[in-house]
């Protein structure tokens, strides 16, 4: 990861306030490897966002235990995000897994915390969209027993490729043609159940 102005890993790694903590240490039981989200809000309180796996931290001692800890600084197994700019907030977005990004983006949106919503690009039209609506598509393994997105959708293009029939995700490009047939059905369902769009010359 990209260890610039968004990140700390001294020897102090005093977490500074607004700041979101990105640490290894999670998944299923006993992974070592998946990543844990913590975030510090602007009066210092911690918040568990993620924390799984056999180092997941699920207080503040904890986690400051896991970023003065010798071994993690030195493998950079943690990065601190602190959210007082857009820019910051959008290199989080766009450099971490889309898993985690949606989970943080939920969680500050649920609790209420102002001034830090995340923004994601959507992997369909490009625009950026409030992480708390998006939607992880496209998942495949990554390793082990892990599966994670290749893709994230905005609620808007979402709502467009999903087929109202079924209720899946397709992508626009494989719902049903709308010139033929406007059921919202993608392909697949428009060929064993959809009738068609009446032409306009038929009989009554």
């Amino acid at each position: 990861m990209d260890q610039s102005d968004s990140t700390t890993t001294n020897k102090q790694a005093t977490i500074p306030v607004n700041t979101i903590v990105e640490y290894e240490g999670g998944g299923y039981d006993g992974c070592i490897w998946e990543y844990n989200y913590a975030y510090i809000d602007k009066d210092g309180e911690f918040h568990d966002i993620l924390s799984t796996g056999c180092r997941g931290c699920e207080d503040r001692e904890a986690l400051d235990k896991f970023v003065t800890d010798p071994h993690n600084i030195a493998y950079k197994n943690f990065t601190f995000y602190t959210l007082d700019s857009v820019e910051v907030r959008d290199r989080f977005a766009d450099e971490c897994c889309i898993r985690g990004v949606l989970c943080c983006g939920q969680y500050l949106a649920e609790h209420i915390i102002e001034d830090v919503a995340l923004t994601v690009r959507c992997s369909e039209c490009g625009e950026r969209a409030d992480a708390s609506d998006a939607t992880g598509e496209n998942y495949a393994g990554c390793g082990g027993v892990m599966i994670e997105a290749k893709s994230v959708i905005c609620e808007s293009c979402h709502s467009v490729g999903s087929c109202t029939y079924c209720g899946e995700y397709v992508g626009k490009e494989y719902m049903a043609d709308p010139e033929t047939t406007d059921n919202g059905y993608c392909k697949w369902c428009e060929e064993t159940h959809g009738s068609g769009k009446p032409s306009e010359d038929s009989s009554s």
